[in-house]
């Protein structure tokens, strides 16, 4: 297998690290601010998680109708959540500066 098999791989091992730790602090934290941070940039990290797996469903592997719908349903659902992740972000960091 080649090398570049493996970075879809690595990408969602450290995304989901990514959104462990954003969860982790989202929960230990007392600001409600940072809070809402932490928890937009954990959707974020779900979304890229989601995304990688719908792009090694849809790429890595033979073509196959079951995979083609779970490949697809894990993009729109990756996508939704990093649009949602950026637009609480951006909508947090508009309080923060004020």
């Amino acid at each position: 297998m080649n090398f570049l098999n493996y970075i879809p791989y690595i990408i969602v091992l450290v995304s989901a690290w990514l959104s462990f730790y954003f969860s982790m602090r989202a929960r230990r934290t007392k600001d409600a601010k940072q809070q809402g941070l932490m928890r937009s940039r954990m959707n974020m990290s779900i979304g890229v998680v989601l995304i990688t797996i719908a792009s090694i469903q849809l790429f890595l592997f033979e073509f196959t109708w079951p995979r083609f719908i779970v490949g697809i349903l894990f993009l729109l659902l990756g996508l939704a959540n990093i649009y949602g992740g950026i637009r609480n972000h951006v909508h947090i960091m508009k309080f923060t500066n004020q």
